[in-house]
């Protein structure tokens, strides 16, 4: 088997598992020691083929993440570290509405927080911290006082 097959082998093992992004992949295979042009050589071609893609790692990554509980905020500086452009980001952050962002942040308050005491309290700072903005707080903290 030639090198060019082994790298391309170990790319698709990778790419099974799970969406990556092209820096992600890059940087995995990077790591095993193969020669640098055949690594890009591979992913070009994984990218060609349609096997990896990061504007489909982007958005997979985005609703993940949403549904998890975590602000646009968060997402966004995962997806910088991750070396998607910033154009991706924006497309995919923005395909989710300000309604579901509220709904996300409201069940995920609702699973963490018992009393609306400790809502109002320390619900802005939780909400901070799950990276979502001010203006996203408000409304999911109003809704919750509603």
């Amino acid at each position: 088997m030639s090198d060019y097959e082994t790298v391309y082998a170990c790319a698709v093992r990778l790419l099974v598992r799970r969406e990556h992004s092209s820096a992600e992949l890059l940087q995995k295979l990077l790591q095993r020691a193969w020669p640098e042009s055949i690594c890009y050589e591979v992913l070009n071609a994984c990218q060609d083929q349609g096997l990896q893609s990061d504007r489909r790692f982007a958005e997979h990554f985005v609703e993940v993440k949403h549904r998890a509980g975590w602000g646009p905020l968060y997402i966004e500086y995962q997806l910088k570290l991750k070396k998607i452009t910033p154009s991706l980001i924006d497309q995919s952050v923005s395909s989710i509405s300000h309604d579901d962002w509220v709904m996300s942040g409201q069940r995920w308050l609702s699973k963490r927080l018992m009393t609306s005491d400790y809502v109002d309290k320390q619900g802005f700072q939780a909400l901070l911290r799950r990276g979502f903005n001010q203006d996203l707080i408000q409304s999911i903290l109003k809704d919750r006082r509603d």
